[in-house]
């Protein structure tokens, strides 16, 4: 490893389900299919700690492959990676073992208290800041020179709070996606037509008890009077659980017919 870097490298956890982390290997001939051995506790990217899955054949493969950059909920910040594994999209490439899950996926992970203020009402002031988005991004970059990724390819999914993160990104790097899903949540009205140009699916249950699903429809709309493009599906059942435990087969498969 590179002795004048200061960067630590998250954690590898591959589709094949071995969960393990790992530090990357890299050098000034830099090989994006070589990393060293797993330890522990390290999967962090300055002060950025996150998740990584990797296809199952990526080592043996020449090709790249597409990213999804994955916000979590409220219920999954802090600092300890089995929150994040725990959860949604992390939790089931995990128990479903989905060895032909053809992206990589980053899920990055939000310091701070676990959990939401009651009854119902996410305390919106301690959401995904700014400063954490431009970290993450910086992140995407660091991990485009070091893994063989399309970046024609990449896609922001969240859910919950983490929908808010997805609409709030890629209206800070309108050019770095090449679609969005942001799944049971909000954004803001005013970030609307800066995504207009990105392709965008929206998942929001009619009875979410939790993020009311009136949020998703201000935002559909609101990309919409500004032009943009929008598959919004809205189950008339269903409630906020939904965002965790649905499988989103369909999304998963909507994402890759889009690229830059």
């Amino acid at each position: 490893m590179v002795k004048s870097s200061k960067i630590l490298m998250v954690g590898l956890v591959t589709l094949c389900f071995s969960v393990s982390w790992a530090a990357e290997k890299y050098n000034n001939q830099l090989d994006k299919r070589s990393f060293v051995a797993a330890y522990q506790n390290a999967y962090s990217f300055e002060w950025l700690k996150y998740l990584m899955y990797v296809p199952k054949d990526y080592a043996q493969s020449k090709k790249s492959y597409p990213l999804i950059l994955f916000f979590h909920g409220a219920g999954q910040k802090g600092e300890d990676a089995a929150l994040l594994r725990a959860c949604s999209l992390p939790k089931q490439l995990e128990e479903n073992k989905k060895e032909s899950f053809p992206f990589i996926v980053v899920a990055p992970q939000l310091t701070g208290k676990v959990g939401f203020e009651m009854p119902y009402s996410l305390d919106r002031g301690t959401w995904y800041p700014t400063k954490f988005l431009k970290e993450v991004n910086d992140l995407l970059d660091h991990l485009i020179e070091r893994y063989a990724i399309d970046t024609a390819r990449i896609y922001c999914v969240g859910a919950s709070m983490g929908a808010g993160a997805v609409w709030k990104m890629a209206a800070l790097y309108p050019t770095r996606f090449a679609a969005i899903a942001p799944l049971c949540g909000e954004g803001n009205q005013e970030d609307a037509c800066k995504v207009k140009n990105i392709p965008i699916y929206v998942y929001h249950c009619q009875k979410d008890e939790i993020m009311p699903v009136a949020g998703s429809d201000a935002m559909v709309a609101a990309v919409k009077k500004c032009g943009g493009r929008v598959e919004f599906v809205r189950p008339e059942g269903g409630n906020h659980e939904q965002c965790w435990s649905n499988q989103f087969d369909d999304l998963y498969k909507w994402l890759l017919k889009y690229h830059k």
